[in-house]
């Protein structure tokens, strides 16, 4: 198992469902990197969350949170199946309709 600083976001939906996601593509040795990172890139970034929404999705959804996490993994897996244990959450945004 190792661990990497990661982005995660919590979509809500119409129904109340409420979904987690978390990127492997882009990783950062601590938590500061991660929002400077973040600070300098909010836009694009922000963007990115719509296009996957829209993507993604047929129906309105609304990030309740996104920000960076510590996660826990074994590396040995491909990403599709990389189960990851989240922890030491530092949240970046929250409520933001897209």
């Amino acid at each position: 198992m190792k661990w990497a600083i990661i982005f995660y976001a919590i979509f809500s939906f119409p129904n109340g469902d409420l979904q987690e996601h978390i990127t492997w593509n882009l990783t950062f040795l601590n938590h500061l990197e991660c929002k400077q990172f973040f600070d300098k890139n909010s836009v694009n970034i922000i963007q990115g969350l719509e296009k996957h929404l829209d993507q993604a999705y047929d129906v309105e959804a609304k990030v309740v949170e996104f920000g960076c996490a510590r996660a826990v993994a074994d590396f040995k897996q491909d990403t599709e199946n990389r189960k990851a244990q989240l922890s030491l959450r530092l949240p970046l945004e929250l409520g933001k309709s897209l």
